[in-house]
């Protein structure tokens, strides 16, 4: 289990974002001459993420080599938020009218002491979706009950995060009440302990650069800068 990693900055923002997707999932020796094709599947794949960041003033690029220096380039892991805008999880909820006030899904923002709507000096907008997990859950399991609050309802291709790991959810289904049997991929990454909550509003997951040259930035003397990111899952 990785316990040493980076957060990333809040005041670097992402300007475009793709959809987090799993890769090397299948494996194929190709198509033989009638067509036919036998391909391989596995539970090994691994997160793939890809952002433009951007950064309006030299502070965000101090923040950028602050960061690149705490990791080393791609030797050290960073815990990245996952900005998931087209889950809105909580307007499902029914708190559609408080939704409006906090930023999209694991959007970084800087609390403010004694506002209610945002969680107090930890940076990221308070969870409105925290669910509990009834019994633990070993590592490398693919479903999970969950209590979600009231009114909130799962839909299969949902993600939720325990914070560390990102899912995506396969199935739903009620059991009672507000009780939920959720089956996920990909495998669960670290075990869960009962009573521990996921969120399907705070989405990250620990990830660290595919490739060392995003280290490198045009300069710009505008300071307007966008710059491509492409991340991986970390797995040590």
């Amino acid at each position: 289990m990785i316990s040493v990693y980076a957060e990333w900055p809040e005041l670097l923002r992402h300007h475009a974002d793709s959809e987090p997707w799993l890769e090397n999932q299948a494996r194929s020796a190709g198509r033989t001459f009638t067509g036919q094709e036998r391909i391989v599947g596995s539970d090994a794949g691994f997160w793939r993420y890809q952002i433009t960041t951007m950064a309006w003033g030299p502070e965000q690029i101090v923040l950028w080599r602050h960061l690149m220096a705490q990791v080393e380039g791609r030797l050290g892991v960073i815990r990245m938020p996952i900005w998931d805008q087209r889950q809105d999880v909580v307007a499902l909820s029914g708190l559609e009218s408080v939704r409006q006030a906090i930023p999209a899904a694991g959007i970084p923002y800087e609390g403010v002491d004694g506002d209610a709507l945002h969680a107090e000096n930890v940076g990221f907008a308070a969870d409105l979706s925290s669910s509990v997990v009834i019994n633990a859950v070993a590592a490398r399991a693919t479903s999970l009950r969950t209590i979600l609050p009231l009114g909130m309802t799962p839909y299969p291709g949902q993600h939720f995060s325990d914070r560390r790991r990102l899912y995506r959810i396969k199935s739903a289904t009620l059991v009672s009440g507000t009780t939920y049997d959720l089956t996920f991929l990909p495998t669960l990454r670290d075990p869960i302990a009962s009573g521990a909550e996921i969120s399907f509003d705070q989405l990250f997951c620990l990830m660290r650069l595919a490739d060392e040259t995003a280290q490198n930035i045009a300069r710009d003397p505008t300071w307007a800068l966008r710059w491509p990111l492409d991340l991986v899952e970390a797995f040590a």
